[in-house]
């Protein structure tokens, strides 16, 4: 604290009000879900100087990945390097000067591309809800998830007038 800063604060009983450490995660990939070819990449945006993380799979294996600098604008991106499908909780720490100064999660998924033109004749599918106003941009996570069959609503007004 500069000193004119603590002379208001002992004369006055100025309260200053700094900010507090903290951490945000970002997707870059729609959904966090990944195929096993993509590189597995999460932004970070922090008051830290470095980050760290661990990502755990569903049966509670764990792979703790390297100390990542983050940059003068805090941000950092995470490069996740797994080498295996599955579906994972992302813990990722904000360091400064080597000690945790906050955390955040989140979940993300690998799986294994999928052709879904080749899928024509699958009885498997999703209902969704383009008409409630749903965003269209969630169609592509749906084919990278493997799912080649979609059903949407008719209102009842429109098919029988």
């Amino acid at each position: 604290m500069n000193k004119w800063l603590l002379i208001l604060v002992l004369a006055f009983g100025v309260h200053a009000s700094f900010a507090a450490d903290s951490i945000a995660l970002h997707q870059m990939q729609l959904g966090n879900v990944f195929l096993s070819k993509d590189a597995v990449q999460i932004a970070v945006q922090t008051t830290g100087d470095h980050v760290t993380w661990t990502a755990t799979d569903f049966f509670g294996v764990s792979t703790t990945g390297p100390t990542v600098a983050v940059g003068h604008n805090g941000q950092a991106t995470l490069t996740l390097k797994l080498g295996r499908l599955g579906y994972f909780d992302l813990n990722v720490m904000a360091l400064r000067k080597g000690n945790v100064v906050a955390s955040a999660e989140t979940t993300f998924a690998v799986v294994a591309p999928s052709n879904v033109a080749a899928m024509g004749d699958s009885p498997f599918g999703v209902q969704t809800h383009f008409a409630q106003g749903w965003n269209t941009d969630v169609l592509s996570l749906l084919a990278r998830g493997g799912i080649a069959q979609i059903r949407d609503e008719q209102y009842w007004q429109n098919v029988e007038p």
